[in-house]
């Protein structure tokens, strides 16, 4: 978020929420008192919900299958504006644009994936590539001190196939969509191989990008720890 008009569409969920949590801790205006309840208590529960930074248990017999749908459209960032914000029409209880600091910023546009300020990438139709993938792909095989068990993982991803020219309201025996996957006739076979005891025995099936991905975010990281250790 920069300057009204300007775009910015590199904030984090964590970033959002620490600037919201600012507006409201910090503002006078008794109408943000509550809000600023919630936000303290959102900041004790939301690490144990982190993989990134609550570990899994000392477990070294456990196996980790994680199974989700790539090949769809999935919302995964967006642009904000001041600007848009400040345009919006007050309501019955707050002022013009004292309501949202900022909104999705329509007019932003790059032709491709992002269009009127939603950037959209790889994922199952709800949840991004990046989230369903990166940690079980690479943060419990790499980090011992997210795995200090080292757990078993295996990652196993399904393309959304669509199998017959006639449209199915839940999406059919091939479908990778959020909910939907669970009628995946693949997916049904391997949770009858889990239940079976046979989780061990399952094999990366890995057909998106998030090898790539994981393997630049590692670079990325490796290179702060280093920079923070100069």
């Amino acid at each position: 978020v920069g300057r009204p008009g300007e775009f910015t569409p590199f904030w984090t969920i964590e970033d959002a929420v620490h600037a919201l949590r600012n507006q409201a801790l910090n503002s006078q205006d008794p109408r943000w008192a509550d809000r600023g309840k919630a936000f303290q208590v959102w900041e004790q529960q939301r690490k144990w919900t982190n993989p990134l930074v609550t570990p899994l248990p000392h477990a070294p017999s456990l196996k980790i299958v994680a199974l989700y749908g790539v090949g769809l459209r999935t919302e995964r960032s967006y642009v904000v504006s001041t600007a848009a914000a400040a345009n919006q029409p007050a309501d019955e209880t707050l002022a013009a644009g004292d309501a949202v600091p900022w909104l999705i910023d329509r007019e932003a546009n790059n032709g491709s994936a992002l269009v009127r300020g939603v950037q959209t990438s790889d994922g199952d139709g709800t949840v991004n590539l990046l989230s369903l993938g990166y940690v079980p792909y690479s943060a419990w095989r790499k980090r011992a001190d997210l795995n200090p068990g080292s757990s078993f993982v295996v990652v196993r991803e399904f393309a959304d196939e669509r199998v017959s020219k006639i449209p199915s309201l839940r999406g059919g025996p091939g479908t990778a969509q959020h909910v939907d996957i669970l009628g995946n006739h693949k997916l049904l076979a391997d949770l009858l191989a889990m239940a079976a005891g046979r989780a061990g025995k399952l094999e990366d099936s890995v057909v998106s990008d998030i090898p790539r991905i994981a393997e630049e975010i590692d670079r990325r990281l490796a290179t702060a720890e280093r920079s923070s250790l100069a």
